[in-house]
Protein backbone atom coordinates (compact mmCIF):
# COMPACT_ATOMS: atom_id res chain seq x y z
CA UNK A 1 0.00 0.00 0.00
CA UNK A 2 1.52 3.16 -0.61
CA UNK A 3 2.10 5.90 2.36
CA UNK A 4 1.64 9.08 1.95
CA UNK A 5 3.62 11.75 4.37
CA UNK A 6 2.59 15.26 4.12
CA UNK A 7 5.82 17.65 4.95
CA UNK A 8 5.23 21.13 6.01
CA UNK A 9 9.16 23.03 5.66
CA UNK A 10 8.22 26.16 7.86
CA UNK A 11 10.24 29.14 9.39
CA UNK A 12 8.65 31.65 12.06
CA UNK A 13 5.35 29.68 11.07
CA UNK A 14 3.70 30.01 14.68
CA UNK A 15 1.09 32.34 13.46
CA UNK A 16 0.40 30.94 9.95
CA UNK A 17 0.98 26.50 10.86
CA UNK A 18 -2.24 26.55 12.60
CA UNK A 19 -4.46 27.07 9.42
CA UNK A 20 -2.13 24.35 7.67
CA UNK A 21 -2.81 21.86 10.18
CA UNK A 22 -6.79 22.71 10.75
CA UNK A 23 -6.95 21.75 6.75
CA UNK A 24 -5.11 18.83 7.37
CA UNK A 25 -7.15 17.39 10.23
CA UNK A 26 -10.52 17.99 8.04
CA UNK A 27 -9.10 15.83 4.99
CA UNK A 28 -11.98 13.39 4.02
CA UNK A 29 -12.49 9.97 2.49
CA UNK A 30 -8.86 8.53 4.04
CA UNK A 31 -9.92 5.46 5.82
CA UNK A 32 -8.14 3.28 3.59
CA UNK A 33 -5.24 5.63 3.23
CA UNK A 34 -2.40 5.43 5.77
CA UNK A 35 -0.58 8.75 6.24
CA UNK A 36 1.13 10.84 8.11
CA UNK A 37 1.97 14.51 8.89
CA UNK A 38 5.49 16.04 9.95
CA UNK A 39 6.51 19.82 9.97
CA UNK A 40 10.31 20.49 9.52
CA UNK A 41 11.19 23.58 11.62
CA UNK A 42 14.11 24.94 9.70
CA UNK A 43 15.38 27.17 12.67
CA UNK A 44 12.78 29.16 14.04
CA UNK A 45 12.75 31.93 16.92
CA UNK A 46 8.95 31.81 17.62
CA UNK A 47 6.88 29.17 19.37
CA UNK A 48 6.62 27.11 16.00
CA UNK A 49 7.91 23.81 17.88
CA UNK A 50 5.60 24.42 21.64
CA UNK A 51 2.35 24.85 18.83
CA UNK A 52 3.34 21.78 17.15
CA UNK A 53 3.41 19.87 20.43
CA UNK A 54 0.37 21.25 21.52
CA UNK A 55 -1.37 20.04 18.14
CA UNK A 56 0.05 16.65 18.77
CA UNK A 57 -1.48 16.20 22.48
CA UNK A 58 -5.19 16.19 20.22
CA UNK A 59 -3.97 15.16 16.59
CA UNK A 60 -6.02 12.29 15.75
CA UNK A 61 -5.45 8.81 16.20
CA UNK A 62 -5.90 8.01 12.58
CA UNK A 63 -2.63 8.79 11.24
CA UNK A 64 0.48 11.31 12.93
CA UNK A 65 1.81 14.52 13.61
CA UNK A 66 5.46 14.54 14.09
CA UNK A 67 7.81 17.52 14.61
CA UNK A 68 11.68 17.38 12.73
CA UNK A 69 14.25 20.05 12.73
CA UNK A 70 16.30 21.42 10.18
CA UNK A 71 19.11 22.83 11.79
CA UNK A 72 20.71 24.18 7.85
CA UNK A 73 18.74 27.09 6.95
CA UNK A 74 17.03 27.06 3.46
CA UNK A 75 14.50 25.92 1.68
CA UNK A 76 16.32 23.06 -0.04
CA UNK A 77 17.75 21.79 3.71
CA UNK A 78 13.99 21.56 5.24
CA UNK A 79 12.86 19.05 2.00
CA UNK A 80 16.00 17.39 1.81
CA UNK A 81 15.10 16.87 5.65
CA UNK A 82 11.80 15.81 5.26
CA UNK A 83 12.57 13.23 2.39
CA UNK A 84 15.00 11.44 4.80
CA UNK A 85 12.30 11.78 7.47
CA UNK A 86 9.24 11.22 6.26
CA UNK A 87 8.16 7.32 5.68
CA UNK A 88 5.98 7.77 2.90
CA UNK A 89 6.21 6.47 -0.43
CA UNK A 90 5.24 9.57 -1.71
CA UNK A 91 6.03 12.87 0.36
CA UNK A 92 3.49 15.55 -0.40
CA UNK A 93 4.65 18.95 0.37
CA UNK A 94 2.92 22.28 1.71
CA UNK A 95 4.75 25.52 2.52
CA UNK A 96 2.95 27.29 5.66
CA UNK A 97 0.96 29.43 3.77
CA UNK A 98 -0.82 26.78 1.40
CA UNK A 99 -4.46 25.30 2.71
CA UNK A 100 -5.01 22.64 0.91
CA UNK A 101 -8.93 21.33 -0.36
CA UNK A 102 -10.50 18.78 1.89
CA UNK A 103 -9.82 16.04 -0.67
CA UNK A 104 -6.04 16.87 -1.34
CA UNK A 105 -4.15 13.87 0.26
CA UNK A 106 -6.63 11.29 -1.35
CA UNK A 107 -6.19 13.44 -4.63
CA UNK A 108 -2.15 12.80 -4.14
CA UNK A 109 -3.06 9.18 -3.34
CA UNK A 110 -4.88 8.44 -6.29
CA UNK A 111 -2.77 10.43 -8.70
CA UNK A 112 0.19 8.35 -7.12
CA UNK A 113 -1.62 5.02 -7.20
CA UNK A 114 -2.97 5.51 -11.22
CA UNK A 115 0.85 7.19 -12.36
CA UNK A 116 3.45 4.56 -10.85
CA UNK A 117 6.29 6.55 -13.39
CA UNK A 118 5.28 10.08 -12.39
CA UNK A 119 8.39 11.65 -10.39
CA UNK A 120 6.28 14.42 -9.23
CA UNK A 121 3.11 16.13 -9.43
CA UNK A 122 1.99 19.54 -8.78
CA UNK A 123 -1.08 21.20 -7.83
CA UNK A 124 -3.93 23.99 -8.73
CA UNK A 125 -3.02 26.41 -6.79
CA UNK A 126 -5.46 29.17 -6.33
CA UNK A 127 -4.12 32.78 -4.76
CA UNK A 128 -5.73 33.99 -1.65
CA UNK A 129 -4.83 37.64 -1.13
CA UNK A 130 -5.16 39.43 1.93
CA UNK A 131 -5.30 42.82 0.19
CA UNK A 132 -7.06 42.13 -3.43
CA UNK A 133 -4.08 43.26 -5.94
CA UNK A 134 -4.32 45.28 -9.00
CA UNK A 135 -5.15 43.58 -12.41
CA UNK A 136 -1.42 43.81 -13.48
CA UNK A 137 0.20 41.94 -10.22
CA UNK A 138 -2.51 38.65 -11.12
CA UNK A 139 -1.58 38.75 -14.45
CA UNK A 140 2.21 39.22 -14.36
CA UNK A 141 3.80 38.17 -11.06
CA UNK A 142 0.75 35.04 -9.97
CA UNK A 143 3.72 32.65 -11.80
CA UNK A 144 6.46 33.82 -9.53
CA UNK A 145 3.96 33.68 -6.24
CA UNK A 146 3.05 30.42 -7.20
CA UNK A 147 -0.26 30.30 -8.45
CA UNK A 148 -0.69 28.07 -10.85
CA UNK A 149 -3.82 27.25 -12.71
CA UNK A 150 -2.78 25.21 -16.02
CA UNK A 151 -5.90 23.23 -16.69
CA UNK A 152 -8.67 21.10 -16.27
CA UNK A 153 -7.19 18.37 -17.06
CA UNK A 154 -4.20 16.16 -16.16
CA UNK A 155 -1.09 16.47 -18.26
CA UNK A 156 2.58 15.62 -18.31
CA UNK A 157 5.25 18.37 -18.40
CA UNK A 158 8.06 17.72 -20.95
CA UNK A 159 11.51 18.97 -20.90
CA UNK A 160 11.16 20.63 -24.06
CA UNK A 161 8.53 22.48 -22.81
CA UNK A 162 10.67 24.08 -20.13
CA UNK A 163 7.85 24.65 -17.74
CA UNK A 164 7.92 22.74 -14.73
CA UNK A 165 5.36 22.88 -11.48
CA UNK A 166 5.86 24.85 -8.35
CA UNK A 167 7.33 23.40 -5.02
CA UNK A 168 3.73 24.87 -3.42
CA UNK A 169 1.89 21.70 -3.34
CA UNK A 170 3.86 19.19 -4.95
CA UNK A 171 4.40 15.75 -4.57
CA UNK A 172 7.69 13.83 -4.99
CA UNK A 173 7.63 10.08 -5.37
CA UNK A 174 10.75 9.16 -2.36
CA UNK A 175 12.25 6.71 -4.02
CA UNK A 176 12.64 9.20 -7.50
CA UNK A 177 14.06 11.98 -5.36
CA UNK A 178 16.89 9.19 -3.97
CA UNK A 179 17.60 8.32 -7.16
CA UNK A 180 18.02 11.87 -9.07
CA UNK A 181 18.61 14.45 -6.69
CA UNK A 182 21.83 15.37 -4.90
CA UNK A 183 22.10 15.92 -1.30
CA UNK A 184 23.48 19.10 -1.91
CA UNK A 185 21.45 21.56 -4.02
CA UNK A 186 23.40 24.30 -5.04
CA UNK A 187 19.81 26.64 -5.36
CA UNK A 188 18.83 27.60 -1.34
CA UNK A 189 15.84 30.18 -0.81
CA UNK A 190 16.45 31.31 2.50
CA UNK A 191 13.15 33.70 3.06
CA UNK A 192 11.52 36.90 2.51
CA UNK A 193 13.81 38.19 4.81
CA UNK A 194 17.25 37.48 3.56
CA UNK A 195 19.82 39.11 1.51
CA UNK A 196 21.00 36.01 -0.29
CA UNK A 197 19.52 36.51 -3.54
CA UNK A 198 18.61 32.74 -4.81
CA UNK A 199 15.16 31.19 -5.44
CA UNK A 200 14.29 28.35 -7.59
CA UNK A 201 15.72 25.26 -5.72
CA UNK A 202 12.17 23.09 -6.31
CA UNK A 203 12.77 23.59 -9.95
CA UNK A 204 16.04 22.06 -9.19
CA UNK A 205 14.98 19.31 -8.02
CA UNK A 206 12.18 18.52 -10.69
CA UNK A 207 15.05 18.90 -13.07
CA UNK A 208 17.37 16.45 -11.85
CA UNK A 209 14.00 14.27 -11.25
CA UNK A 210 13.27 14.86 -14.94
CA UNK A 211 16.64 14.28 -16.08
CA UNK A 212 16.89 10.79 -14.49
CA UNK A 213 13.67 9.62 -16.46
CA UNK A 214 10.58 10.19 -14.04
CA UNK A 215 7.67 11.91 -15.51
CA UNK A 216 6.31 15.35 -13.97
CA UNK A 217 2.88 15.38 -14.00
CA UNK A 218 0.14 18.90 -13.29
CA UNK A 219 -2.82 17.32 -11.45
CA UNK A 220 -5.74 19.51 -11.48
CA UNK A 221 -7.57 17.91 -8.77
CA UNK A 222 -5.34 18.39 -6.17
CA UNK A 223 -5.75 22.07 -5.33
CA UNK A 224 -4.91 24.43 -2.78
CA UNK A 225 -4.57 28.08 -1.73
CA UNK A 226 -2.35 29.82 -1.39
CA UNK A 227 -2.52 32.66 1.38
CA UNK A 228 -0.66 35.58 0.05
CA UNK A 229 -0.25 38.76 2.86
CA UNK A 230 -0.05 42.31 1.51
CA UNK A 231 3.71 43.43 2.28
CA UNK A 232 4.46 40.49 -0.58
CA UNK A 233 2.36 43.10 -3.11
CA UNK A 234 4.56 45.71 -2.07
CA UNK A 235 7.00 47.02 -4.30
CA UNK A 236 9.66 46.77 -3.17
CA UNK A 237 9.32 42.94 -2.10
CA UNK A 238 8.01 41.85 -5.70
CA UNK A 239 11.02 43.38 -7.22
CA UNK A 240 13.31 41.27 -4.72
CA UNK A 241 11.27 38.41 -5.47
CA UNK A 242 11.67 38.94 -9.23
CA UNK A 243 15.32 39.78 -8.49
CA UNK A 244 16.17 36.12 -6.92
CA UNK A 245 14.60 34.10 -9.81
CA UNK A 246 16.49 36.26 -11.92
CA UNK A 247 19.80 35.70 -10.54
CA UNK A 248 19.23 32.17 -10.13
CA UNK A 249 17.76 31.34 -13.85
CA UNK A 250 21.63 30.68 -15.38
CA UNK A 251 22.04 28.05 -13.11
CA UNK A 252 18.33 26.44 -13.82
CA UNK A 253 18.89 27.39 -17.58
CA UNK A 254 22.55 25.22 -17.69
CA UNK A 255 20.89 22.60 -15.32
CA UNK A 256 18.71 21.25 -18.76
CA UNK A 257 21.87 20.53 -20.73
CA UNK A 258 24.44 17.63 -21.05
CA UNK A 259 27.86 19.29 -19.73
CA UNK A 260 29.42 19.24 -22.92
CA UNK A 261 26.54 21.40 -24.08
CA UNK A 262 27.09 24.58 -20.99
CA UNK A 263 30.00 26.71 -22.50
CA UNK A 264 28.18 27.40 -26.03
CA UNK A 265 25.14 27.54 -25.09
CA UNK A 266 25.91 29.51 -21.47
CA UNK A 267 27.36 32.19 -23.94
CA UNK A 268 24.41 31.87 -26.41
CA UNK A 269 22.23 32.53 -23.16
CA UNK A 270 24.03 35.39 -21.94
CA UNK A 271 24.16 36.93 -25.68
CA UNK A 272 19.95 36.49 -25.65
CA UNK A 273 19.77 38.19 -21.81
CA UNK A 274 21.36 41.37 -23.25
CA UNK A 275 19.65 41.49 -26.95
CA UNK A 276 16.41 41.38 -24.98
CA UNK A 277 17.19 43.94 -22.29
CA UNK A 278 18.60 46.25 -25.00
CA UNK A 279 15.46 46.24 -26.79
CA UNK A 280 13.31 46.82 -23.61
CA UNK A 281 15.20 50.23 -23.46
CA UNK A 282 14.29 50.76 -26.89
CA UNK A 283 11.26 50.07 -26.67
CA UNK A 284 10.94 52.49 -23.47
CA UNK A 285 9.42 55.56 -25.50
CA UNK A 286 6.85 53.30 -27.07
CA UNK A 287 5.77 51.61 -24.06
CA UNK A 288 4.06 54.58 -22.10
CA UNK A 289 0.59 52.75 -21.70
CA UNK A 290 2.16 50.35 -19.68
CA UNK A 291 2.59 51.36 -15.45
CA UNK A 292 5.50 52.21 -14.08
CA UNK A 293 5.52 48.87 -11.75
CA UNK A 294 5.40 46.44 -14.98
CA UNK A 295 7.97 48.61 -16.64
CA UNK A 296 10.19 48.49 -13.54
CA UNK A 297 9.26 44.40 -12.88
CA UNK A 298 10.35 43.58 -16.40
CA UNK A 299 13.37 45.51 -16.16
CA UNK A 300 14.37 43.90 -13.01
CA UNK A 301 14.00 40.43 -14.48
CA UNK A 302 16.14 41.00 -17.55
CA UNK A 303 18.98 42.69 -15.77
CA UNK A 304 18.71 40.14 -13.46
CA UNK A 305 18.58 37.32 -15.72
CA UNK A 306 22.05 38.56 -17.50
CA UNK A 307 23.72 39.15 -14.53
CA UNK A 308 22.55 35.67 -13.45
CA UNK A 309 26.14 33.58 -14.54
CA UNK A 310 28.40 36.42 -12.61
CA UNK A 311 26.93 36.38 -10.10
CA UNK A 312 26.36 32.40 -9.63
CA UNK A 313 30.04 32.28 -10.06
CA UNK A 314 30.78 34.75 -7.19
CA UNK A 315 28.24 32.48 -4.89
CA UNK A 316 30.11 29.19 -5.71
CA UNK A 317 33.02 31.03 -5.24
CA UNK A 318 32.11 32.46 -1.69
CA UNK A 319 30.28 28.76 -0.49
CA UNK A 320 33.40 27.66 -1.42
CA UNK A 321 35.59 29.60 0.82
CA UNK A 322 32.83 29.42 3.95
CA UNK A 323 33.15 25.26 3.60
CA UNK A 324 36.56 25.47 3.66
CA UNK A 325 37.20 27.72 6.99
CA UNK A 326 34.34 25.46 8.34
CA UNK A 327 36.06 22.15 7.49
CA UNK A 328 39.32 24.21 9.57
CA UNK A 329 37.15 25.41 12.14
CA UNK A 330 34.74 22.75 12.47
CA UNK A 331 35.46 20.02 11.14
CA UNK A 332 32.99 17.30 12.84
CA UNK A 333 30.12 19.82 12.20
CA UNK A 334 27.92 17.16 10.43
CA UNK A 335 28.47 15.15 13.49
CA UNK A 336 27.06 18.45 15.99
CA UNK A 337 24.67 19.14 13.50
CA UNK A 338 23.01 16.04 13.80
CA UNK A 339 23.13 16.28 17.78
CA UNK A 340 21.64 19.58 17.52
CA UNK A 341 18.72 18.37 15.63
CA UNK A 342 18.20 15.24 17.18
CA UNK A 343 18.21 17.86 20.77
CA UNK A 344 15.62 19.90 19.41
CA UNK A 345 13.24 16.80 18.18
CA UNK A 346 13.72 14.85 21.29
CA UNK A 347 14.52 17.21 24.19
CA UNK A 348 17.78 16.61 24.75
CA UNK A 349 18.68 19.79 25.97
CA UNK A 350 19.37 20.59 29.86
CA UNK A 351 20.34 22.68 31.95
CA UNK A 352 23.48 22.95 34.79
CA UNK A 353 24.06 25.96 37.05
CA UNK A 354 27.31 26.88 38.65
CA UNK A 355 27.52 29.37 41.82
CA UNK A 356 28.84 32.94 41.81
CA UNK A 357 30.47 33.32 45.67
CA UNK A 358 30.24 36.71 46.75
CA UNK A 359 33.49 37.23 48.90
CA UNK A 360 33.10 40.32 50.84
CA UNK A 361 30.43 38.91 53.79
CA UNK A 362 30.13 42.04 55.39
CA UNK A 363 27.96 43.68 52.77
CA UNK A 364 24.27 42.43 51.76
CA UNK A 365 24.86 40.80 47.88
CA UNK A 366 22.26 38.95 45.91
CA UNK A 367 22.98 35.00 45.07
CA UNK A 368 24.29 34.64 41.97
CA UNK A 369 24.29 31.39 40.10
CA UNK A 370 25.17 31.11 36.35
CA UNK A 371 23.11 28.89 34.09
CA UNK A 372 24.98 26.42 31.64
CA UNK A 373 23.97 24.56 28.87
CA UNK A 374 24.36 21.04 27.77
CA UNK A 375 23.52 18.77 25.59
CA UNK A 376 22.78 14.76 26.58
CA UNK A 377 23.34 11.94 24.45
CA UNK A 378 20.32 9.57 23.55
CA UNK A 379 21.68 6.04 24.73
CA UNK A 380 21.30 4.61 28.12
CA UNK A 381 24.23 6.84 29.98
CA UNK A 382 22.47 9.96 29.73
CA UNK A 383 26.23 11.83 29.29
CA UNK A 384 26.25 15.19 28.19
CA UNK A 385 28.11 17.03 26.41
CA UNK A 386 29.40 21.41 27.11
CA UNK A 387 28.84 24.14 24.93
CA UNK A 388 31.83 24.60 24.34
CA UNK A 389 31.88 21.21 22.28
CA UNK A 390 28.70 22.27 20.22
CA UNK A 391 28.79 25.92 20.14
CA UNK A 392 31.40 26.40 17.38
CA UNK A 393 28.73 24.21 15.05
CA UNK A 394 26.07 26.51 16.68
CA UNK A 395 27.35 29.66 15.62
CA UNK A 396 28.48 28.61 12.34
CA UNK A 397 24.95 27.57 11.34
CA UNK A 398 22.80 30.46 13.23
CA UNK A 399 21.54 28.35 15.48
CA UNK A 400 22.44 30.46 18.42
CA UNK A 401 19.44 32.58 18.25
CA UNK A 402 17.40 29.66 18.76
CA UNK A 403 19.46 28.02 21.31
CA UNK A 404 19.72 31.81 23.48
CA UNK A 405 16.13 31.92 23.11
CA UNK A 406 14.86 28.55 24.28
CA UNK A 407 17.56 28.88 27.51
CA UNK A 408 15.48 32.10 28.46
CA UNK A 409 12.24 30.40 27.76
CA UNK A 410 13.09 26.87 30.00
CA UNK A 411 14.37 29.37 33.16
CA UNK A 412 11.25 31.72 32.78
CA UNK A 413 9.24 28.18 32.72
CA UNK A 414 10.51 27.21 35.83
CA UNK A 415 10.73 30.07 37.71
CA UNK A 416 7.08 30.56 37.26
CA UNK A 417 5.47 27.18 36.77
CA UNK A 418 2.55 27.93 39.28
CA UNK A 419 2.77 25.28 42.29
CA UNK A 420 6.43 24.26 41.32
CA UNK A 421 8.35 24.03 45.01
CA UNK A 422 11.73 24.37 42.94
CA UNK A 423 10.22 27.78 41.51
CA UNK A 424 9.35 29.38 44.43
CA UNK A 425 11.59 28.32 46.48
CA UNK A 426 13.77 30.47 44.66
CA UNK A 427 12.08 33.14 43.95
CA UNK A 428 11.90 33.70 47.68
CA UNK A 429 15.04 33.33 47.51
CA UNK A 430 16.28 35.84 45.59
CA UNK A 431 18.59 34.20 43.21
CA UNK A 432 20.01 36.15 40.17
CA UNK A 433 20.08 34.07 36.81
CA UNK A 434 23.78 34.45 34.93
CA UNK A 435 22.26 33.36 31.72
CA UNK A 436 24.71 33.64 28.43
CA UNK A 437 23.90 35.54 25.28
CA UNK A 438 25.62 34.66 21.41
CA UNK A 439 26.31 37.49 19.09
CA UNK A 440 23.70 36.55 16.78
CA UNK A 441 21.79 38.05 19.95
CA UNK A 442 22.89 40.91 20.51
CA UNK A 443 22.50 41.88 16.82
CA UNK A 444 18.88 40.66 16.61
CA UNK A 445 16.97 43.57 16.45
CA UNK A 446 13.63 40.97 17.43
CA UNK A 447 15.83 40.04 20.44
CA UNK A 448 14.02 42.59 22.94
CA UNK A 449 10.84 42.11 21.30
CA UNK A 450 10.79 38.52 22.91
CA UNK A 451 11.97 39.70 26.29
CA UNK A 452 9.33 42.17 26.42
CA UNK A 453 6.70 39.71 25.32
CA UNK A 454 8.38 37.58 28.26
CA UNK A 455 7.67 40.12 30.88
CA UNK A 456 3.93 40.84 30.19
CA UNK A 457 3.11 37.82 31.09
CA UNK A 458 5.82 37.47 33.42
CA UNK A 459 7.10 41.20 35.09
CA UNK A 460 8.73 39.63 37.42
CA UNK A 461 11.36 37.85 35.97
CA UNK A 462 13.09 41.31 35.72
CA UNK A 463 14.68 41.02 38.84
CA UNK A 464 15.83 37.35 38.44
CA UNK A 465 17.37 37.20 35.06
CA UNK A 466 21.21 38.96 34.29
CA UNK A 467 22.35 38.66 30.78
CA UNK A 468 25.74 37.75 30.34
CA UNK A 469 27.69 39.20 26.92
CA UNK A 470 30.95 37.93 25.57
CA UNK A 471 33.36 41.20 25.02
CA UNK A 472 34.16 40.36 21.54
CA UNK A 473 30.63 40.23 20.43
CA UNK A 474 30.33 43.84 21.48
CA UNK A 475 33.37 45.50 20.44
CA UNK A 476 33.00 44.63 17.25
CA UNK A 477 29.88 47.15 16.92
CA UNK A 478 30.02 49.26 18.88
CA UNK A 479 26.60 51.33 18.23
CA UNK A 480 24.45 47.68 17.84
CA UNK A 481 25.69 46.93 21.08
CA UNK A 482 25.21 49.99 22.89
CA UNK A 483 21.49 49.90 21.47
CA UNK A 484 21.13 45.99 22.77
CA UNK A 485 21.98 46.99 25.98
CA UNK A 486 20.08 50.03 26.39
CA UNK A 487 16.84 48.35 25.05
CA UNK A 488 17.31 45.01 27.34
CA UNK A 489 18.12 47.52 30.03
CA UNK A 490 15.24 49.63 29.27
CA UNK A 491 13.19 46.68 30.40
CA UNK A 492 14.69 46.16 33.56
CA UNK A 493 16.90 43.31 33.25
CA UNK A 494 20.53 43.46 34.28
CA UNK A 495 23.88 42.97 32.29
CA UNK A 496 27.24 41.47 32.81
CA UNK A 497 29.95 41.68 30.64
CA UNK A 498 32.83 38.28 29.73
CA UNK A 499 36.12 38.08 28.58
CA UNK A 500 37.38 41.36 29.72
CA UNK A 501 40.50 41.71 27.59
CA UNK A 502 40.20 45.14 25.37
CA UNK A 503 39.87 47.83 27.86
CA UNK A 504 40.00 51.16 25.81
CA UNK A 505 37.36 49.64 23.68
CA UNK A 506 35.12 48.68 26.48
CA UNK A 507 35.37 52.13 28.38
CA UNK A 508 34.03 53.70 24.88
CA UNK A 509 31.10 51.22 25.25
CA UNK A 510 30.79 51.89 29.02
CA UNK A 511 30.74 55.49 28.38
CA UNK A 512 27.24 55.28 26.87
CA UNK A 513 25.46 52.68 28.73
CA UNK A 514 25.91 51.11 32.42
CA UNK A 515 26.70 47.62 33.14
CA UNK A 516 26.16 46.11 37.09
CA UNK A 517 29.01 43.24 36.22
CA UNK A 518 32.21 42.60 34.79
CA UNK A 519 33.78 39.05 34.28
CA UNK A 520 37.76 38.92 34.33
CA UNK A 521 39.78 36.18 34.28
CA UNK A 522 41.42 35.14 37.74
CA UNK A 523 44.54 34.44 35.73
CA UNK A 524 45.07 37.69 35.19
CA UNK A 525 43.82 39.69 37.47
CA UNK A 526 46.31 41.30 38.78
CA UNK A 527 47.69 42.61 35.77
CA UNK A 528 43.89 44.02 34.56
CA UNK A 529 42.44 44.97 38.58
CA UNK A 530 43.84 48.67 37.88
CA UNK A 531 42.18 49.08 34.94
CA UNK A 532 39.20 47.52 36.38
CA UNK A 533 39.25 50.03 39.14
CA UNK A 534 39.40 52.87 37.09
CA UNK A 535 36.21 51.84 34.95
CA UNK A 536 34.43 51.28 38.46
CA UNK A 537 35.29 54.53 39.68
CA UNK A 538 33.60 56.11 35.79
CA UNK A 539 30.53 54.39 36.25
CA UNK A 540 27.37 56.25 37.37
CA UNK A 541 25.95 52.96 38.94
CA UNK A 542 27.74 50.37 41.39
CA UNK A 543 29.91 47.52 39.47
CA UNK A 544 30.61 44.52 40.17
CA UNK A 545 34.04 42.76 39.51
CA UNK A 546 33.56 38.76 39.03
CA UNK A 547 36.62 36.60 38.64
CA UNK A 548 36.22 33.86 36.47
CA UNK A 549 38.17 30.36 36.45
CA UNK A 550 38.81 30.51 40.19
CA UNK A 551 39.74 26.60 39.70
CA UNK A 552 42.31 26.61 43.00
CA UNK A 553 42.32 28.07 46.44
CA UNK A 554 45.24 30.17 45.60
CA UNK A 555 43.42 31.80 43.13
CA UNK A 556 40.40 32.11 45.34
CA UNK A 557 42.84 33.93 48.17
CA UNK A 558 44.26 36.00 45.49
CA UNK A 559 40.52 37.28 44.64
CA UNK A 560 39.83 37.81 48.03
CA UNK A 561 42.85 39.82 48.71
CA UNK A 562 42.43 42.50 45.91
CA UNK A 563 38.69 42.92 47.29
CA UNK A 564 36.81 41.48 44.48
CA UNK A 565 33.29 41.12 44.49
CA UNK A 566 32.53 37.48 43.52
CA UNK A 567 34.22 34.39 42.45
CA UNK A 568 33.17 31.82 39.97
CA UNK A 569 34.78 28.47 39.27
CA UNK A 570 35.98 24.60 39.51
CA UNK A 571 37.02 26.17 43.48
CA UNK A 572 33.74 27.49 44.46
CA UNK A 573 31.56 24.70 42.60
CA UNK A 574 31.37 22.17 40.05
CA UNK A 575 28.48 22.88 37.65
CA UNK A 576 25.80 20.82 38.60
CA UNK A 577 22.37 19.39 36.96
CA UNK A 578 20.14 22.58 37.66
CA UNK A 579 17.02 20.00 36.42
CA UNK A 580 16.81 18.09 33.71
CA UNK A 581 14.43 20.49 31.63
CA UNK A 582 11.66 19.61 28.74
CA UNK A 583 11.91 21.33 25.45
CA UNK A 584 8.57 21.85 25.47
CA UNK A 585 7.10 25.24 27.61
Amino acid sequence: MTFITVAIPTYNGEQRLPQVLECLIKQTNLEEITWEVLVVDNNSTDATAKLTRQYQQNWPTENSLKYHFAAKQGAAFARQKAIEAAQGDIVAFLDDDNLPAEDWVEQVYQFAIAHPRAGAFGSRIYGCFEVEPTQQITQKIAPFLAIVNRGEDPHQYYASQRVLPPGAGLAVRKQAWFESVPDHLFLNYLGQRSDTATASEDLEVLIHIQKFGWEIWHNPAMIVYHQIPKERLQEQNVLLLLRRIGLSRFHIRMLRYSVWQRPFLGIVHVLLDFTKLLIYYLKLPLNARRSRFERICEREYLLSSLLSPFFLVRKYQSERRSNQIRQKDTPNYEFWLNRISNAFENQLFCLFSQTIKALDKSQPAPAIVEVLLRLQTDDSSRSTFSATDFMPTAVSFSLTKVIDRWVVEEVARLLFTPDSDWASDRRESAIVYFINLSAASVNDEYFSRFLSKLTRYQPDLVNQLCFELDEPSLLGDLDQSVRFIQEIRALGFAVAIDNISNFSKLRTLLKSVSVEYLKINSYGLETTYRDLLLLQSEQKMPLKIIAVRVENKALLEKAEDLCVDYAQGYAIEVPQPLRVLNLVA
